[in-house]
């Protein structure tokens, strides 16, 4: 487009300098300049037709100057911008993100906690607490729920590492025997908005102590005590003594019938 702009601009110079040389020789009439759009170059159209320009000394047949020959603008001259000109932008007119804008991360692409301790077993009577961790990140923490209710923030206490929910004995102890499910849950993005890690607390029954056959009734407590009396040795020495009189006894008897004998 600049190029036949050029080209148009150029003839147009040459055809006004050749009627002004023309007006100096001899008179003419006036021209009619116009500009063609069909080819975007001037055409002149004289009055008197092509012999007027003949005989001014203008050929129509003259080719156009070549516009090839008109040297292009050097790169090199032309100034490049200085960059100490250019103004940096205001950090003050940068508009801050919009926290509404920015999507929250997808709960699907976020994994689900777990329970460290899958099962707690507590057992009745007991005054330990009972303890569940959620490797899930502190600050996240929401609520906790034992058989699907959310329990009084009374009856437990969380504290950093992950999440640590700690039961008080109070509370276990109102609970059943037996199994309950756990849950400690979360705070994450996405539509759904909760995350859970789930465990099992096992309440046990406390043992119950009954009597056993084996123990001894009071009535053979006596036998038993007099069967585990240790041995004096005086029952045995009354045995020697009798020994030794029924011995004396029977030899007396001999002696007295043995001298009656020799009496006869």
């Amino acid at each position: 487009m600049n190029k036949q702009r050029k080209q148009k601009t150029i003839y147009i110079v040459l055809v006004l300098l050749m009627a002004l040389m023309m007006q100096v020789h001899q008179p003419v009439q006036a021209m009619d300049i116009t500009v063609g759009r069909e080819d975007n170059f001037g055409t002149v159209n004289y009055p008197g037709g092509y012999g007027a320009g003949a005989s001014a000394g203008f050929d129509p047949d003259t080719p156009a100057p070549d516009v090839a020959d008109v040297p292009a603008p050097d790169a090199d001259d032309v100034p490049a911008p200085d960059a100490a000109d250019v103004p940096a932008p205001d950090a003050d007119n940068v508009p801050a993100p919009d926290a509404d804008d920015v999507p929250a991360p997808d709960a699907d692409d976020v994994p689900a906690p777990e329970m460290l301790q899958a099962t707690v077993v507590w057992e009745e009577g007991s005054d330990q607490p009972a303890s569940f961790t959620s490797n899930a990140e502190f600050a996240d923490f929401s609520y906790v729920t034992v058989d699907g209710e959310i329990v009084d923030e009374a009856d437990y206490e969380v504290k950093e590492g992950s999440i640590i929910v700690t039961f008080k004995p109070r509370f276990l102890a109102a609970l059943s025997a037996g199994s309950h499910p756990v849950e400690i849950v979360s705070k994450i993005g996405g539509s759904q908005g909760e995350a859970r890690a789930k465990g099992v607390l096992v309440i046990k029954e406390k043992a119950q102590v009954t009597p056993t056959s084996a123990q001894a009734t009071p009535s053979t407590q006596p036998s038993q005590a007099t069967e585990t009396l240790p041995r004096t040795g005086e029952s045995s020495g009354l045995n020697q003594w009798l020994i030794v009189l029924l011995l004396s006894a029977g030899g007396l008897l001999y002696a007295a019938r043995k001298k009656r004998l020799s009496k006869q």
